[in-house]
């Protein structure tokens, strides 16, 4: 009985000690990867926000040209995107994802400067190759940190960035914009400015902050490292050499229709975030409201998403149901975007919009980082899935033109056909595993 009794106190020990180490870890941690990526998304699509001032005017820009600017971001994001993912393996997040940051801050400083269609062009193109790697990079990481179990609620938290980038970006060009003029520069520039400023500090600090590995965190006594390294046992399957991880990542059929699910979703969700400002504008709404107007839009997205990835935490079963959930919420909101020419309406439904947006891509990633497999070949899925996801970016800069102002038909129903496509695959995953098929 004594024997019993002295099992049970060390395993509550144990378990209290493993429950201090993985708070440790999302004090310490969770808020620098969060910092790097609203950081990273606020230099992504602070052109957005630029598009409803005198952005396009000054540089001389045609409508196609500002189209192709948003497109061109995601070509070298892709080309780059998996070689950057197996570099955080190899290299250690600690050295490559600080580095990442201090680039991608260098450029958009230097966004400021541009003076017409080729130089904004180049900088959105080396903009997508600094930038490439961070959102797998940042998933990846995680995914090394955590058990699995617990992966889904904290790379909840980048998609949490996401949203609360949008709300933290339309309050601050609200503030800059008021710039305008000051040292002889538009308020535009002062936002790229600015903002390059805020990825630089970011990214430096990150090099210092962020561990390598949980077993050598620098915030971790030496108890704790041999907690954090015993715990993390149980997600390796095998340590599986490079070549190998990624022919089976190449050959599962799970990694391919994950990766066609971020599509469809990240074309919707990436329309939705470049041109959100936009489609507010057009409702008849002025550029200075509608800075404002979006903050409360992200903020509803940042809280719905926090909400599902802590049910998918609590119930990871019913995971794809929730996508499933969340993908009838945007269905709605886009129908009423094409069927109603109310302003209020249509700017209720973009609420709908953004309480969905986020889950069906963030669930998503998150399922897949949580599968048991092996590193390399879970670095490999990552890394495929965003390269897949962000071909969706490419298609999202070309679907709102301003020709096709204020309602914006063909935006919107490509957005919802991609929001369809996406829907229909998680179906087909759901059939396929109550069929012992996959």
């Amino acid at each position: 009985m004594e024997k019993g009794d002295d099992e049970a106190t060390l395993a509550k020990e144990l378990r209290e000690d493993e429950k201090r180490v993985v708070r440790k870890l999302d004090l310490c941690v969770l808020p620098v990867v969060m910092v790097l990526y609203i950081v990273a998304f606020l230099d992504r699509v602070n052109i957005a926000n630029v598009a409803i001032s005198d952005f396009k005017r000054d540089l001389g820009l045609e409508d196609e040209e500002f189209n192709v600017i948003l497109s061109v971001f995601y070509v070298s994001y892709i080309v780059l995107e998996l070689p950057m993912t197996m570099a955080v393996r190899r290299y250690g997040p600690r050295l490559v994802l600080p580095t990442m940051a201090v680039l991608w801050s260098i450029v958009t400083l230097f966004t400021g400067f541009v003076t017409g269609y080729a130089s904004m062009l180049a900088m959105r193109l080396l903009l997508g190759a600094t930038e490439a790697g961070i959102f797998p990079g940042l998933n990846y990481y995680i995914s090394t940190l955590y058990k699995r179990g617990e992966i889904s609620k904290r790379i909840c938290m980048l998609f949490v960035s996401i949203a609360l980038s949008g709300a933290f970006g339309g309050l601050l060009a609200y503030a800059v914009f008021k710039m305008d003029g000051v040292g002889g520069k538009t308020g535009w520039r002062w936002l790229f400015i600015i903002e390059g400023l805020m990825s630089l500090v970011a990214g430096l600090l990150s090099y210092a902050l962020l561990p390598n590995a949980a077993h050598t965190a620098y915030f971790l006594t030496e108890d704790e490292k041999c907690i954090a390294k015993d715990r993390l046992e149980t997600n390796i399957v095998e340590e599986d050499a490079a070549g190998k991880g990624t022919k089976e990542a190449l050959a599962s059929p799970l990694t391919w229709i994950s990766g066609l699910v971020q599509l469809g979703a990240n074309t919707f969700l990436f329309g939705f975030s470049l041109f959100l400002p936009t489609i507010v504008n057009g409702m008849g709404y002025k550029n200075t409201q509608v800075q404002y107007l979006i903050i409360p839009i992200y903020l509803l997205g940042a809280t719905t998403y926090f909400l599902a990835a802590s049910l998918a935490d609590r119930f990871p079963k019913k995971t794809l149901y929730m996508i499933l959930l969340a993908s009838v919420l945007i269905l709605i909101g886009y129908i009423i975007l094409l069927t109603d020419h109310r302003p209020p309406v249509k700017y209720m439904a973009t609420f709908l919009l953004s309480a969905g947006g986020y889950i069906v891509p963030g669930l998503n990633i998150t399922w897949l980082c949580s599968i048991d497999s092996p590193r390399y070949k879970r670095a490999v899925a990552i890394g495929l899935n965003q390269t897949l996801g962000n071909i969706g970016g490419v298609i999202a800069g070309q679907i709102y033109r301003d020709q096709d102002s204020p309602d914006y038909i063909i935006g919107h129903a490509v957005s919802l056909a991609s929001l369809l496509f996406a829907a229909s695959l998680i179906s087909l995953i759901i059939l396929l595993r109550k069929s012992n098929l996959i």
